[in-house]
C-alpha cells in the first residue's frame, strides 16, 4: 500500500511545500523491483536470451538430480562469500546521502546474514536457513587490502557516465562496466539512486547448459543494484524512526539477492501466477505495506505470505524464505555461472567490528494495530500476536525479560500475555513477545496495550534507535450500526458554471503551470463543471504544460460517514498523462486521511491514474472508480485527496479530470442465511453484537447477561421471508420461517436482554409487526410438534421499526436461558404457565400464593376448596395481572380466613383464558391445629410422594393409618426440620389415609389422599 506522509493541518500555505516533498522524500512509496522488468526487455531486445520456460526446465532437471543425490547442491558448509559495496557519490562526505557511511553498509551486511540464515523472525513452518552466508571483500581486485572492507567508493564526478540519480539504461550500459568487480570474486552490489523510482534490481543467473541461447547477465552486468536509501538494518535503519520510509530497514538487498540466486517475485510477475515453489501460497498481486492475517485473494489462498523477501511489504515485516526458495538458491550457487566459481574467491574475507547486543522492538515506530476478529470457528476465538524484539548482531550472553503491559485493554478479558518472562542465551537474534488478543463481541472502543520490558543481565542492552516499549490497538470489529440500505453520506459534481472550489475544499497556491481548477472544459464525457489539472487559471482549459514538472495537491472538504460497517468511495476520471514500457511519468492519484492524523492511504483497488499505452501513443483512460475504504476510517471523519504529478519531458493530453465523487455507507446487514453462525465468548454485563463468521452479517444482540459464558454458539436454523404453521395446546398459529437459534457450551440459566434482526423482507408477510411476539422454544424441541408451556414460552418484545429508513427492524425481549427464538402472530396463545403454588395457615386462616408466567388472554382464577380432596366448590375469583400485553413472573396471593381447626382443607386454582378455556392446577391441603400449629401437606392427593411441612422443628415420630387404623408406613422417633420430610405412598392402593405426628406432649393429624 503506497504511504505518503501529510504535513500536520494541511491548509493552502502547506499544501505546496508537501506537494514537492512527495518525490524529493520519496514518500509515495510504490516499491519498484526492476529486475522482472529488466528480464523481459532483454528478451524483447535479444530473441535469443534464455526465457523463463527454458531457465525453469533447466531448474526442473537440477532440482531432480538433486532429489536423487542430495550432496549435489549441498552450500551449508560454503565458508562466507565476498561482497564489495560500489558506492557512487558525486562528492558528499561520508554519511551524506549517496555517499553511505561504514557504519550502515556493516549493519546491511549483518542484516542480509540474519535474513539469509532464517534468524529474522518467521513463524513459518516452511521457513528455512539459505545455507549462504556473505562477508565484507578484505582485498581489492588487484590484491591489495581495502582501507574499508567491502566497500569501493566511486566519486562520479567528471566521469563519463555522470553523478547519480542514473537512469536504469545509463547505470546498465555505462556505469555497470566501468565499476565492475571480477564478477567471479565478488558479488557486485552497487549503492546508489536511480530517477525511476527504483528502489532496486538484479542480475537473472543464468542456466549454465543451455545450448544456443544467451543469458540474461554478462561479466560487465553481473550483480545487484540498490537505492542507497535502503541501506541499513533492523537496529540501524536508513533512517530513524519518525521516517515513515518504508523500505530503510536493509531488506531490499535480501529482495534482490533472492533474484540474483534465481527466485521469482512471489505473486510470478502475473495475476495469480506462480513462483515455481510448492510450499509459497498463490499471491493474486504484489503486497504493499503491513497487511494482516488472515489474507485471502482471489486465487483461492486462505492467507497469502506476505512475510516472504519476494514480496512487496514494508521491511519491518518481511522475515521468510521458504525450503523450496532456499532449494532454488542453492542450485543456483552450485551451477550457475559467475556464482559456483565464487567459493574459490581469494578476496578474503573481513568481520565487521563487533557492536553491542542492542535489543528494541520491530516496528520502528513502535506502534501497530491488530482487528480482533479471529479466524478461528470454534471457541475460544482468538488471534496469537508475535511482536519481535531485534538483537542487533547476537546476543553476547545469558539475560532475562520481564514482560509488562499496561494501556485500556483488559489481561484475562481482551488478551492474555503469553510471555511474561524471556531467557536470552548467547548467540540469538531475536526474541518474540507472545499476546493472545481476544475475540469477544462486546461493543466497545478500540483498546490498547502497552507491551514493555526490564532488562537483567549483560547478553543485551536496549538499543537507542529502535522502541523498548510498543502500543498495540485492538481494533474493535463488532457492529456499531445496523442496515440493509446504502446512504449517502458526501456528494461533490464540482456546480455549475462560473462556481469555483466547494465549500471546504482546499488546492495549492496558484503557480505558473499546471494546477487544479474547477472548469467547463472537461469534454462531453463530462455533464457541468469538473475538476482537473489545467495550465491557465484564466481560461481554464484542460491542457497541462508537459515540459514544466508539477505536483500537486487538492483535497476535498471533510467528510463524516458515521457509525457503519462499509464506507465506500466512488468518483469517475478521465487522463492521458504520459506512461511507456520503461515505466509511468505524469499520473494521478487518490488517497484518503482520517482528520487530525499524517497518515494517509491509498484507496483499496485503485492503482495509478493514467492512460494506456499501446506501443507508440498513450490513450486515454476513462473509467468510474469503486473502492471500499479500510475498517478503521468507521466513524472517523475524514478528507479525500487527488494528486497529480508530470515531469518535463513529454506527455499525453488530457490530464487528470475528476468529477461525480459519491461516498456512502452501509451498515451491518441482517444475517438470512441459513447455517451461518458464530461462536462468542459471553461477557456478564456486555452489550454483545454476534456477526456471523461467513459474512459479518448481523445474527443477534445480547446484553446485561447475568452469567460470564465462555462460549454460545449462535446461527441462524432456519430462514425464509414466509410464515410456516405451529401449534400449541391451544391451537394453531402463524410463525417466522426464519428462527435463530443461541446454545451455550453449558448450560445456563442466565439472565439477559436478547435483541433478535428481521429484514424488510423477512416481515414482508406481516401485515403488523407492532404487536408480533416473540416464541422461545426450548433446544431439542422440533418446531413441528406440539408446544406446551413445559418447553416453550411468549414473550413480548420491544419493537424498533427501522424498516423505511434501515430496512430492517429489531425485537428485543428479556429472558431466562438461550434456545430457538421466532416471531409468531399476534393471536399466539400458550396454556398458563403456574410457576408455583403454596398454602399455609397464617392467622387463624389459609394462605395461598402462587406465580406464573405465559400469561397472554389470562382472564384469571376461581380458588377452590374442598374437605374431602373430590369435591372443590370455587371461594373466589382473583383477577390475571396480564390479560395478553407482557409475558413474565406474576405474583399472585389469597386469604381465606373462612377454616376452622383440626379440618383438613384442600385448594386449587382453576385458571380461565378470555376465550374461556379453563386449567387447573395441582392440590395443597392444609390443617389448623388447636394447638396453634399447622401441616401442610402437598401433593394432595398424591401419587408416589407426599411432602408434609410442619412449619417447626421438633422430636416426633409419626405414622400413617387407613380409615380402619392400620398402620402402614412410619417414622422412627427423631427430630424432624421444619422444612418437612416426604410420606412414600408408592406401596399403596388409592384411597383416603390419616398422617400422625406424634410428640412428647401433643399429637397432630392431616388426611393424605392417595390417587
Amino acid at each position: 500500500m503506497r504511504k505518503i506522509i501529510l504535513l500536520a493541518g494541511f491548509i493552502l500555505p502547506v499544501s505546496f511545500l508537501f506537494a514537492q516533498t512527495v518525490k524529493t522524500s520519496r514518500a509515495i512509496q510504490r516499491k519498484t523491483c526492476y529486475t522482472a522488468i529488466y528480464l523481459d526487455e532483454l528478451q524483447k531486445q535479444h530473441p535469443n536470451t534464455q526465457t523463463t520456460a527454458d531457465f525453469e526446465k533447466w531448474m526442473l532437471s537440477k532440482v531432480k538430480q538433486k532429489n536423487s543425490n542430495p550432496t549435489l547442491s549441498d552450500v551449508t558448509n560454503y565458508a562466507p562469500i565476498p561482497v564489495i559495496f560500489h558506492v557512487m557519490h558525486s562528492g558528499q562526505l561520508e554519511g551524506n546521502t549517496y555517499n553511505v557511511s561504514q557504519a550502515r553498509i556493516n549493519a546491511q551486511l549483518r542484516q542480509l546474514n540474519k535474513d539469509f540464515a532464517n534468524q529474522s523472525g518467521s513463524s513459518y513452518a516452511a521457513a528455512s536457513s539459505t545455507g549462504l552466508q556473505f562477508c565484507l571483500a578484505a582485498k581489492d581486485v588487484n590484491g591489495n587490502l581495502l582501507n574499508q572492507p567491502g566497500i569501493d567508493r566511486v566519486n562520479a564526478t567528471g566521469k563519463a557516465y555522470g553523478t547519480p540519480p542514473y537512469s536504469r539504461i545509463d547505470f546498465e550500459t555505462q556505469v555497470k562496466p566501468a565499476t565492475i568487480w571480477d564478477p567471479t570474486k565478488y558479488i557486485n552490489i552497487w549503492i546508489t539512486s536511480f530517477d525511476e523510482n527504483i528502489l532496486g534490481y538484479a542480475t537473472f543467473p543464468a542456466a549454465s547448459t543451455l545450448d544456443g541461447l544467451s543469458f540474461t547477465e554478462t561479466s560487465t552486468t553481473a550483480g545487484v543494484a540498490i537505492d542507497y536509501e535502503t541501506v541499513g538494518s533492523i537496529g540501524f535503519p536508513a533512517a530513524d524512526c519518525a521516517s515513515t520510509f518504508s523500505y530503510k530497514n536493509g531488506k531490499t538487498l535480501a529482495h534482490e539477492m533472492g533474484h540474483f540466486f534465481g527466485l521469482r517475485h512471489i505473486w510470478g510477475d502475473a495475476n495469480c501466477g506462480t513462483d515455481y515453489c510448492d510450499d509459497t501460497p498463490q499471491h493474486a498481486e504484489a503486497n504493499y505495506g503491513s497487511p494482516s492475517h488472515p489474507k485471502t485473494n482471489s486465487c483461492g489462498t486462505a492467507d497469502e505470505m506476505f512475510e516472504n523477501y519476494m514480496d512487496y511489504c514494508d521491511d519491518k515485516i518481511l522475515n521468510t524464505f521458504t525450503a523450496k526458495q532456499v532449494e532454488r538458491m542453492q542450485i543456483v550457487m552450485v551451477n550457475s555461472l559467475r556464482r559456483k566459481e565464487l567459493p574459490s574467491s581469494v578476496a578474503g574475507c573481513a568481520v565487521p567490528a563487533a557492536i553491542a547486543s542492542k535489543i528494541g522492538f520491530l516496528p520502528c515506530d513502535g506502534v501497530l494495530s491488530i482487528s480482533e476478529k479471529s479466524a478461528k470457528t470454534t471457541c475460544p476465538l482468538y488471534t496469537d500476536l508475535s511482536l519481535y524484539l531485534n538483537i542487533e548482531d547476537k546476543a553476547t550472553g545469558t539475560a532475562t525479560l520481564q514482560v509488562s503491559t499496561t494501556g485500556t485493554a483488559t489481561n484475562g478479558l481482551d488478551f492474555e500475555l503469553l510471555t511474561p518472562t524471556l531467557n536470552i542465551v548467547a548467540g540469538e537474534t531475536f526474541k518474540v513477545v507472545k499476546l493472545r488478543i481476544f475475540d469477544e463481541a462486546s461493543k466497545e472502543t478500540d483498546e490498547t496495550i502497552k507491551v514493555a520490558y526490564t532488562i537483567s543481565g549483560s547478553g543485551v542492552v536496549a538499543d537507542d534507535k529502535l522502541p523498548q516499549s510498543l502500543t498495540v490497538t485492538i481494533l474493535d470489529d463488532d457492529v456499531l450500526f445496523v442496515g440493509q440500505n446504502i446512504k449517502e453520506v458526501y456528494k461533490e459534481n464540482f456546480g455549475v458554471s462560473g462556481s469555483s472550489f466547494p465549500a471546504g475544499w482546499n488546492a495549492e497556491p496558484t503557480n505558473p503551470k499546471n494546477k487544479w481548477v474547477v472548469g467547463v472544459n472537461a469534454g462531453s464525457d463530462f455533464t457541468g463543471q469538473a475538476l482537473y489539472i489545467s495550465n491557465s487559471f484564466a481560461t481554464k482549459r484542460l491542457e497541462y504544460s508537459i515540459d514544466v514538472a508539477a505536483d500537486h495537491l487538492v483535497r476535498s472538504a471533510l467528510i463524516t460517514p458515521g457509525l457503519a460497517q462499509k464506507i465506500n468511495v466512488s468518483y469517475k476520471y478521465k487522463v492521458a498523462g504520459e506512461t511507456d514500457d520503461d515505466g509511468t511519468y505524469d499520473y494521478g492519484l487518490a488517497f484518503t486521511n482520517i482528520a487530525n492524523t499524517t497518515s494517509v492511504d491509498d484507496l483499496p483497488g485503485v492503482d495509478t491514474m493514467v492512460g494506456t499505452y499501446n506501443g507508440s501513443t498513450v490513450v486515454p483512460v476513462l473509467k468510474t472508480v469503486n473502492a471500499t475504504l479500510l475498517p478503521n476510517y468507521t466513524n472517523k471523519q475524514f478528507y479525500l485527496y487527488f494528486y497529480w504529478e508530470n515531469d518535463d519531458n513529454t506527455g499525453a493530453q488530457p490530464p487528470l479530470i475528476i468529477d461525480d465523487i459519491l461516498v456512502t455507507t452501509t451498515g451491518t446487514k441482517v444475517e438470512s442465511q441459513v447455517n451461518n453462525s458464530k461462536q462468542i465468548k459471553l461477557l456478564a454485563g456486555d452489550s454483545n453484537f454476534i456477526v456471523s463468521k461467513e459474512d459479518n452479517e448481523i445474527l443477534a444482540a445480547i446484553s446485561n447477561s447475568t452469567e460470564n459464558i465462555n462460549c454460545i454458539d449462535v446461527s441462524i436454523s432456519q430462514a425464509g421471508n414466509g410464515q410456516v404453521d405451529i401449534t400449541t395446546l391451544t391451537g394453531t398459529f402463524k410463525r417466522s420461517e426464519k428462527v435463530i437459534k443461541l446454545t451455550p457450551s453449558t448450560t445456563s440459566n442466565a439472565n439477559s436482554s436478547i435483541t433478535l434482526y428481521f429484514s424488510t423482507a423477512e416481515l414482508a408477510t406481516w401485515p403488523s409487526i407492532n404487536d408480533l411476539k416473540v416464541m422461545k422454544v426450548q433446544d431439542g424441541i422440533a418446531l413441528n410438534s406440539v408446544l406446551s408451556p413445559a418447553n416453550a414460552i411468549l414473550l413480548t418484545p420491544v419493537v424498533k421499526d427501522y424498516r423505511q429508513s434501515d430496512g430492517y427492524a429489531s425485537f428485543t425481549v428479556n429472558t431466562t436461558g438461550f434456545s430457538q427464538f421466532f416471531l409468531v402472530a399476534t393471536n399466539t396463545t400458550l396454556p398458563l404457565q403456574l410457576l408455583t403454588f403454596n398454602a399455609a395457615t397464617l392467622n387463624n386462616g389459609a394462605s395461598l400464593t402462587w406465580s406464573s408466567g405465559n400469561e397472554f388472554s389470562n382472564k384469571g382464577f376461581y380458588v377452590q376448596r374442598s374437605i374431602d380432596g373430590v369435591n372443590f366448590t370455587s371461594i373466589d375469583f382473583v383477577p390475571g395481572k396480564n390479560q395478553g400485553s407482557t409475558a413474565g413472573n406474576f405474583k399472585y396471593s389469597y386469604f381465606d380466613k373462612t377454616i376452622e381447626q383440626g379440618i383438613t382443607y384442600f385448594y386449587r386454582l382453576q385458571q380461565v383464558d378470555l376465550n374461556g378455556k379453563s386449567t387447573w392446577s395441582s392440590v395443597r391441603s392444609i390443617k389448623w391445629n388447636s394447638k396453634g400449629g399447622s401441616l401442610v401437606v402437598y401433593p394432595n392427593p398424591a401419587k408416589n410422594i407426599a411432602h408434609v411441612v410442619t412449619g417447626k422443628t421438633m422430636v416426633a415420630s409419626v405414622h400413617l393409618t387407613t380409615a380402619k387404623g392400620e398402620i402402614v408406613w412410619r417414622l422412627p422417633k427423631q427430630t424432624i426440620s421444619s422444612t418437612g420430610f416426604d410420606v412414600s405412598l408408592q406401596h399403596l392402593p388409592a384411597g383416603v389415609y390419616m398422617l400422625w405426628i406424634q410428640e412428647e406432649k401433643s399429637r397432630q393429624n392431616i388426611k393424605i389422599i392417595k390417587e
